[in-house]
């Protein structure tokens, strides 16, 4: 059994939108492809990324510049499970989990999954 099994399908991975018109991923959601002006795109996963900035706020939450992907993509996370440093590769997730690994929250502002 896989360490994320509890959040669907055996693995954690962050949503991205992927252009149909010229495969480029995006986050977080547009309307038009800036390298293609497609309007048309597919709902992609990326499973993990490299911490390239760290923060720690004033109550103790670490945020986190995390790029995947390849094209890259770029997300501005919250650290879950402990701290991590620069250079550090995280597992990427969109579901709030209690697991004790580190791993990097990337929340949603609009709904990816599913949609095509």
């Amino acid at each position: 059994m896989c360490k994320h099994d509890h959040l669907g399908g055996g693995r954690m991975s962050a949503y991205v939108q992927v252009c149909q018109g010229c495969s480029a991923s995006y986050f977080p959601k547009r309307l038009i492809c800036p390298a293609c002006s497609s309007t048309r795109f597919n709902t992609g996963s990326i499973d993990s990324g490299t911490v390239e900035t760290t923060t720690i706020l004033a109550d103790g939450t670490q945020l986190a510049t995390i790029v995947g992907g390849e094209p890259k993509v770029y997300f501005i996370a919250r650290i879950v499970g402990g701290h991590t440093r620069v250079g550090a590769l995280l597992p990427l997730t969109n579901e709030v989990t209690m697991d004790p690994e580190v791993a990097a929250f990337v929340p949603l502002g609009q709904q990816l999954r599913g949609e095509s």
